[in-house]
């Protein structure tokens, strides 16, 4: 936990109260900025990475070798330098609002009671802050929520891009936050944009040079992409429910609206589904009160969880349950069965019609996942007659499809999104260099790029079908790639070794900095681009804090980019990582601490 906080009562009245209330601000600064000075004399020989005395995550999953949040009387200057994603507007000073001191919370619409709800939560979570309501008539110490029909200097603000996976106004989560010595205002036209001015606060709260110490600024800030997600794989690696909470609450910090949930795949079946028991049976799974719980959390961070059913391939958990679905398939190199689903079969589309119509009615967002990817077992225009049935069977439940890229070559029903993640290019470049082995997934290496090659036309279906395009490039946005650079603790070498998938090349953080999304591939209209989604696989994954360790420190890179603007900074990134790690090791959240951050700072 962070430390606590004393409370002080509130000075108020007489000129002479505000005159030593001034003296003693004057006389704190004066300290501050002395112990600045020597602790800079003291640091100047610092070398540029400071090991860590063990980075190894400790039993909380704290890392033990980051130093602990500095109490109030030693902070360094309040900014607002380690946001992540950086605002698109920002002004401020060196002054400070103690958010920790007796700050109350004043709601002025019925409509704001939840999202005033889970601020006060959430800054518990990530800052050990707690505040109180209040609805008093005085105006100091306090934070205030305004609905407007219109935010003060929007009209600078740029129309945000794409659309989104509940299908509701892109353009509701624009804020204005002013933050001054006597009160906190955030402002915007709908509860979600109160509620993004709020993850701003709790962001500075959490990672400011004292808990609670937040910059006096005037924010004005909207989203980049409308969609703005993590692919998340609980099929290969479970996670409990707690756990995916987890994972949300993460999420909402980092201003992200999408969950997308890899619930099947050749390992396992994570989603009970009523009318076929037998796809649970043998596996850790959400029942649908647990999916439910899921949801709802993630509703009241404003985050849409889009459920994912990978059909036809990755169904070897699917036809372990009920065979008579299942085309004839091969293992793969590790012994498991590589199967796909039989579209020849009418008693397959009963499985698939039932499966479909549960998934839907479990799913208040617009979009349902169909997968559509890796159908290696199939023929060409087996998959294509595949996919277009069950995007046919999505329409029919009233929701919109989303499909890996290669579902683009079937026929898609208006507004679907295609999901582009392959890069033909990287493929060719392992073979060439020979660092693919001879067989991958039980094909061989040259049957592999044959079936990859029609990748190449797959956003050129996509736009002739009038569909959206999230962007999730394995170069770019996948975090089951290997850490290129060691971890600043020794111990964590056996981690950065095995994990990670090996056929992709190890990634530097500066690399997902540097990465930009218009840039997604050669000749593609941009102004298709529905957002920018991050995934997660979980092959190499053994544990769940693996799968925070390839999580962090990469996510807020990936929300830099699908929230921000494209003058991203890897300096600036590199110094508000640091400062975040206070943050992850509040809530007991594992990461990799890579060596190209300084994590002592």
């Amino acid at each position: 936990m962070l430390p606590s906080h004393r409370h002080r009562p509130r000075l108020r009245g007489s000129a002479v109260d505000r005159r030593a209330r001034k003296g003693s601000r004057h006389r704190q600064h004066r300290r501050a900025a002395a112990e600045r000075s020597g602790a800079g004399n003291r640091r100047r020989h610092r070398p540029r990475h400071g090991r860590l005395r063990s980075a190894v995550p400790s039993g909380n999953g704290a890392c033990r070798g980051i130093r602990p949040r500095r109490p109030a009387d030693q902070r360094g200057q309040v900014s607002t330098a380690d946001l992540i994603p950086r605002p698109l507007q920002i002004t401020e000073s060196t002054r400070a609002f103690e958010l920790g001191r007796g700050a109350a919370l004043r709601v002025t619409a019925p409509c704001l009671e939840e999202t005033g709800a889970t601020f006060v939560s959430s800054l518990r979570a990530w800052c050990g802050i707690d505040i109180t309501r209040g609805d008093a008539v005085d105006s100091t110490n306090v934070i205030e929520l305004q609905l407007v029909d219109a935010i003060p200097g929007e009209e600078r603000l740029p129309a945000v891009r794409g659309v989104r996976a509940d299908g509701a106004d892109v353009e509701r989560e624009r804020y204005r936050l002013e933050v001054t010595l006597e009160r906190i205002l955030v402002r915007a036209t709908h509860p979600e944009g109160i509620h993004r001015g709020l993850t701003t606060l709790t962001q500075l709260a959490a990672t400011g040079p004292a808990t609670g110490s937040i910059a006096c600024t005037t924010i004005l800030d909207a989203p980049r992409f409308a969609w703005r997600g993590l692919s998340l794989d609980v099929a290969r690696h479970f996670l409990d429910v707690d756990r995916v909470l987890q994972v949300i609450d993460l999420l909402d910090l980092y201003k992200f609206n999408t969950l997308h949930l890899h619930l099947t795949d050749d390992q396992g079946w994570r989603l009970a589904i009523p009318t076929r028991p037998a796809l649970t049976a043998a596996g850790p799974h959400y029942s649908a009160a647990e999916y439910q719980r899921i949801v709802d959390h993630a509703a009241a961070r404003f985050i849409t969880v889009v459920p994912e059913i990978d059909l036809p391939g990755h169904s070897a958990a699917a036809i372990a349950a009920y065979p008579e679905i299942g085309a004839d398939a091969a293992q793969d190199d590790s012994g498991q069965r590589r199967a796909a689903l039989d579209g020849s079969r009418e008693e397959t589309w009963r499985f698939v019609d039932d499966v479909i119509c549960a998934v839907a009615d479990l799913t208040p967002g617009r979009y349902v996942h169909i997968g559509g990817d890796e159908a290696f077992d199939l023929t060409p225009s087996e998959h294509a007659r595949f996919v277009t049935r069950a995007a046919q069977l999505v329409a029919g439940t009233g929701k919109y499809v989303v499909g890996w890229q290669e579902a683009a070559r079937g026929a898609l029903p208006a507004e679907s999104i295609v999901q582009y993640w392959i890069q033909p290019e990287l493929l060719d470049a392992l073979a060439r260099s020979g660092a693919l082995p001879e067989t991958v997934l039980g094909l061989a290496v040259d049957d592999l790029i044959v079936h990859y090659a029609p990748a190449r036309d797959d956003l050129d279906l996509a736009s002739r079908q009038g569909a959206w395009v999230v962007a999730s490039p394995v170069s770019a946005t996948y975090l089951d790639r290997r850490y290129a650079a060691p971890s600043s603790d020794p111990a964590q070498g056996e981690l950065r070794a095995r994990l990670g998938n090996p056929l992709y090349p190890p990634a530097s953080l500066d690399e997902y900095a540097a990465w930009n999304p218009d840039d997604l591939a050669p000749g593609f209209d941009a102004s298709r681009l529905a957002g920018i989604e991050a995934a997660l696989w979980a092959e190499t994954v053994r544990s769940d804090a693996d799968m925070l360790a390839l999580l962090l420190p990469r996510l807020p890179l990936i929300a830099e980019h699908a929230w921000g603007t494209t003058a991203t900074s890897w300096e600036r990134l590199r110094s508000a990582l640091a400062r975040h790690a206070a943050a992850w090791r509040s809530r007991g959240l594992h990461w990799f601490a890579s060596d190209e951050v300084d994590w002592e700072v």
